[in-house]
């Protein structure tokens, strides 16, 4: 059984014999497979509802529910700094961030999915406190994330209510 599967199945066990030092290098590499794989700002969920059927709303722009969807180097004062949509990142660009700011979704869970040449690298369930309602998720860029990159915004219907890209 590999490492990620018994991560997953949370069977991950060690010989009676083992060492604490076989114990703490485990123990570090579990750290660095979730540093590297799951990051964003909020909380990862596993990626069971990725396999559920997404309902394209070809105007996302006009979507009642979305106001604004903007990729970002950073969030001040609850809002972006600047606007990264479908632009190509440097190499000293190191996270970045996914705003949303949704309408008339209050009570409700929005889920951000973040993918990387088209695989899905992290998902993200949100919230939402009130009918306007600004919130976000984020991701930490390493050199193997290079690529094209596309961030999902979906309702709790999975419907998908905005989409952004841009270039690592």
């Amino acid at each position: 059984m590999n490492i990620r599967n018994a991560i997953h199945k949370n069977t991950l066990l060690l010989p009676a014999s083992s060492s604490k030092l076989a114990h703490v290098i485990v123990i570090f590499l579990l750290a660095i497979y979730f540093l590297i794989s799951v990051n964003q700002a909020y909380a990862f969920t596993p990626n069971t509802d990725s396999q559920k059927e997404v309902v394209h709303n070809k105007n996302d722009e006009q979507s009642q529910f979305v106001n604004r969807a903007i990729v970002t180097s950073n969030i001040d004062n609850r809002e972006p700094v600047d606007n990264l949509n479908d632009v190509t990142l440097t190499e000293d660009t190191s996270k970045v961030f996914f705003f949303t700011e949704v309408m008339n979704k209050s009570g409700e869970t929005v889920t951000h999915r973040w993918f990387l040449n088209g695989r899905l690298e992290a998902e993200v369930k949100l919230n939402i406190g009130a009918n306007r309602w600004r919130t976000y998720s984020s991701k930490n860029l390493v050199s193997i994330h290079k690529g094209n990159w596309q961030v999902e915004l979906l309702d709790s219907r999975n419907n998908l209510i905005a989409t952004r890209s841009f270039k690592y």
